[in-house]
């Protein structure tokens, strides 16, 4: 039975009113020589009702009244409740989810629409709430004039209803279009009907009938089917069995219990077309050349085998690998079939008596277990240009090798990976750290294996390689060379900051002229004179680092020397001055000094002033004429040696 408020809603549908619109009608209905009289709105507690009737009609007798013992009242002791609703009270009161009669008389007095709906539903309910009353004095076929009188407790006509009507039995309409859904062991039936066209049409419920294979039809829905203008009427038959043939029809039915004609009978066969429940936890575990499946078994009673399913790929297609069904208690297989090394996704499916496949189950993958290494490269040999390895081997003869593994390190026991994934060529190029090329002048150990599918490893090929050493040192440090007094000059040096070095050299070079090895040390810091100079000459010097392996670092520091003393020669003696034609004409007596180059000229106009040298390189004679000298002019002669040291003493001499 649908819930109360459930119903009260299928009632304004049906009756198409709202509560503003109810009003009291009388309604009638006939069944073979008696008529039934159905009032919308029952009285009330201090209410009751007297039925006077008039025919067969014509007749001019006056209306007889039928109600002479008492009024028709409505019950107002809950007491009597379940007395007079009798095989309707476990219906009514799972209706109103309660088994106190009070709150059920209470519920169908207080609200009209339930009221109407369930007195429809129900005859006992009707005489319950004081709308029913039943005339079996009347003629099939007659017609008759009813009068309906509402009373007060004190017998005062309140209100009067009449109603003409023929004692002739209406049937309700019969379904229509019955249809049928099969299932698994259910059939989902559905029928259309027309919709409400007020109180002459009174059809509020359905019965379903049906038979079994060449039985008998019997009614099947014990609970109403209430009419409902918004939704198709349905029923849904339970517990069939699967491959049997059923037969159903329907029929409409009347406050009354009259039934319409049955609607088309339609046959059906249920038949299980849902597929069982994926298998669960589904497990592998792979050996060598093996894998071992196992899963829950299906606790579905249909249920009588499994599938497995094995793919190279989940986007690859899954092949089934039994053709007959491993039992439904032996939840378990054996895949011997596989190639070690290989991937496969292992999915299972359930399968029931009709045949009905599960979708697969989640695959899972695994790699069947190989314990057997794979044969070592051989041949394995190296290049090294500009720092850069290149190594090559041949390939190992197994057949399921997918790569190899490189390793360096100094000695064989450590020498870690330097590749992280199997390298499948078999050439390598090592360019070192962050491809910086590797470190010169260092030897180690390169090992290469081979790896297979299961990442078996084969024991190392090694070989030794030596890094050439073609980084040349750092300079060495702190290098200078000093002049001393023209006499030689004094080299020192400081050490390189590489570690390798193992000698120092020593390089002079005059003007554009080839740079030459002066001196050659084997460690540092280091000193010596150079005493093969000549004053006045102007020399570079620098030092490099040599290392073992015979790399030249840069030059350092150069240092630019030039050869020179800072002792003034003698001053020329004897300086005279006369002023000629030509112009002024000075002598001076030869200097005696064994690095003297010559002599220079000074002209100032006055005695203690500032002198210009006349001559632009130093004068090898004795004797020096200034064409444009006067004799107002002074003149200094000084002596000038290798060094560009100049004599100190000069007496100024006038032309005059």
């Amino acid at each position: 039975m649908k819930k109360l408020w459930l119903i009260f809603i299928i009632t304004i549908l049906l009756f198409g009113i709202s509560e503003a619109q109810v009003k009291r009608e009388l309604i009638t209905m006939a069944s073979g020589d008696s008529v039934v009289l159905f009032l919308t709105v029952a009285p009330r507690s201090t209410e009751a009702f007297h039925v006077y009737r008039k025919g067969p009609l014509p007749t001019d007798n006056d209306f007889e009244l039928l109600t002479k013992d008492s009024p028709v009242k409505p019950v107002i002791d809950p007491n009597q409740v379940k007395a007079v609703l009798g095989e309707d009270w476990q219906m009514i009161s799972k209706a109103f989810n309660t088994t106190e009669p009070f709150e059920i008389l209470r519920k169908l007095r207080g609200d009209e629409f339930v009221g109407i709906a369930h007195s429809l539903l129900s005859p006992r309910v009707a005489r319950l709430t004081g709308r029913w009353f039943l005339d079996t004095g009347v003629e099939h076929g007659s017609e008759y004039i009813y009068k309906v009188v509402y009373v007060d407790s004190r017998g005062k006509e309140l209100f009067t209803i009449k109603k003409r009507t023929a004692v002739t039995e209406i049937y309700p309409d019969s379904p229509y279009d019955v249809k049928a859904e099969v299932g698994d062991a259910r059939l989902a039936l559905t029928w259309d009907y027309p919709k409400w066209k007020g109180y002459s049409d009174l059809a509020v419920q359905y019965f379903v009938y049906r038979k079994e294979g060449e039985g008998s039809f019997e009614r099947v829905n014990r609970k109403p089917i209430i009419r409902d203008n918004m939704y198709q009427p349905e029923y849904i038959d339970l517990w069939l069995k699967n491959g049997t043939e059923y037969s159903y029809y329907v029929t409409a039915v009347d406050p009354l219990g009259r039934q319409s004609q049955p609607s088309q009978t339609i046959t059906a066969i249920p038949e299980d077309i849902v597929a069982p429940s994926i298998p669960q936890n589904l497990s592998v575990e792979s050996g060598d050349g093996v894998v071992g499946l196992s899963w829950n078994m299906s606790v579905e009673l249909d249920v009588v085998g499994y599938y497995v399913y094995r793919s190279l790929g989940l986007d690859k297609d899954f092949e089934k690998l039994n053709q007959n069904l491993i039992s439904v208690e032996s939840p378990f297989y054996i895949d011997s079939t596989i190639t070690n090394g290989v991937q496969y996704f292992y999915a299972i499916t359930a399968v029931d008596k009709s045949n009905n496949e599960s979708p697969r189950s989640n695959a899972i993958a695994t790699i069947g277990e190989d314990k057997t290494p794979p044969d070592s490269p051989t041949n394995l040999t190296f290049e090294i240009e500009s720092r850069i390895l290149k190594l090559k081997w041949t390939p190992s003869r197994a057949s399921d090798v997918v790569g190899y593994y490189i390793y360096r390190g100094q000695t064989e026991d450590i020498q870690p990976r330097i590749i992280h994934e199997p390298y499948k060529d078999t050439v390598f190029i090592d360019s070192g750290y962050q491809d910086a090329g590797l470190t010169p002048g260092k030897s180690f150990l390169v090992g290469v294996s081979a790896v297979d599918r299961s990442r078996n490893e084969s024991e190392k090929t090694t070989i030794e390689v030596f890094v050439p050493d073609d980084d040349p040192p750092l300079p060495p440090q702190a290098f200078m060379a000093e002049n001393v007094e023209g006499r030689f000059v004094k080299i020192s040096c400081g050490r390189s900051p590489s570690l390798d070095v193992a000698l120092y050299r020593v390089f002079k070079k005059e003007n554009e002229e080839e740079s030459q090895m002066i001196a050659e040390f084997d460690k540092a810091p280091f000193g010596f004179k150079d005493t093969s100079v000549v004053k006045g000459s102007k020399f570079q010097y620098y030092a490099t680092a040599f290392d073992s392996a015979g790399n030249q670092s840069k030059p350092g520091r150069i240092d630019t020397v030039l050869i020179r003393d800072y002792s003034s020669p003698p001053s020329p003696r004897n300086v005279s001055v006369k002023l000629i034609e030509k112009g002024v004409r000075i002598k001076w007596e030869r200097v005696v000094d064994f690095d003297l180059v010559g002599y220079n000229v000074y002209r100032s106009n006055i005695p203690s002033g500032v002198y210009k040298k006349l001559n632009k390189s130093p004068l090898q004679g004795l004797e020096f004429i200034d064409s444009s000298g006067t004799i107002k002019h002074y003149y200094k002669v000084k002596a000038v040696d290798s060094s560009g040291n100049e004599s100190t003493r000069g007496d100024a001499v006038h032309a005059g």
